[in-house]
């Protein structure tokens, strides 16, 4: 993707006049894939048992 020209597509356009449903859209999107995601049952492989189970706390900004 390096060479990729990336002024071919822009869907919300930029600079001052930019798409005033931006954060809209993307908060729609979340929450479409979110409830996508959670109508699967979802569970680890039996043969996957040594996992290293701990707690963390990630923060991304």
């Amino acid at each position: 993707f390096h060479f990729d020209n990336r002024q071919v597509l822009q869907p919300f356009n930029t600079g001052p006049r930019n798409c005033i449903g931006r954060n809209l859209a993307h908060s729609e999107t979340r929450i479409s894939l979110a409830l996508l995601l959670y109508s699967f049952d979802m569970e680890l492989h039996p043969k996957i048992e040594d996992l290293d189970k701990k707690e963390d706390v990630v923060l991304v900004v």
